[in-house]
């Protein structure tokens, strides 16, 4: 998730709280005859309710809306949603008709003072650090150093290709492949990415070193 997500999520949390819903779970996976078909953000209660609830940065539409609605049904939750508003009226009339109840976080956004927004960006800020530096804390074969090495010296993403001399969205499959081991926790920029390619290698050489002594 980027920084901006988090932020939001943790925003949302705050909101929630205030409003009196008590946060009981959070990215709850859920599977069907044991495969994973969605995640719920937050799972949360108030008097006696359940809630599934889905936290968006910007405004629902018809799509998100849905999604509610099915996650919700999935779980046996009532459905909610935590956004900056409607994206259009077709989204505000199906939620209606579904009852997907819609929170406006700029309606709320007074009931966040200053030093809880502090303590809310530091909270981000830490987990994102923290998600970077735990980049690269597993064994790394041949071919992932040389995709790591790629990225660490390059600036974009097309130069990395080239480097390798694969194709743009055939690195894409790579990232993700390493992203899935926890070699790389985010994605949200080149130079976050070069960040964690980098201490992974580093890692990786250390860790070759240590085992050499």
């Amino acid at each position: 998730m980027s920084f901006k997500g988090t932020l939001v999520e943790e925003l949302a949390e705050s909101l929630l709280s205030r409003l009196g819903y008590k946060v009981v779970e959070r990215k709850r996976r859920v599977k069907v005859r044991g495969v994973e078909v969605a995640e719920i953000d937050l799972i949360a209660e108030k008097e006696g309710t359940t809630y599934a609830i889905e936290v968006k940065s910007g405004k629902v539409s018809v799509t998100d809306v849905r999604q509610a609605f099915s996650n919700a049904c999935l779980v046996g939750a009532e459905p909610l949603v935590v956004s900056r508003g409607f994206s259009n009226e077709a989204a505000k009339v199906l939620a209606g008709e579904l009852g997907v109840k819609v929170i406006v976080m700029d309606e709320f956004l007074g009931f966040v003072s200053l030093d809880d927004l502090v303590a809310l960006v530091s909270r981000v800020v830490e987990e994102t650090v923290a998600n970077i530096l735990l980049a690269g804390t597993v064994d790394l074969d041949l071919g992932e150093e040389r995709v790591l090495e790629a990225i660490a010296t390059t600036r974009t993403l097309e130069e990395a290709a080239e480097k390798l001399g694969v194709t743009k969205k055939e690195l894409g499959h790579l990232i993700a492949e390493l992203r899935r081991k926890g070699v790389i926790t985010s994605t949200t920029t080149y130079k976050c990415l070069r960040a964690q390619a980098a201490l992974a290698l580093d890692r990786a050489r250390i860790k070759r070193l240590l085992r050499d002594m």
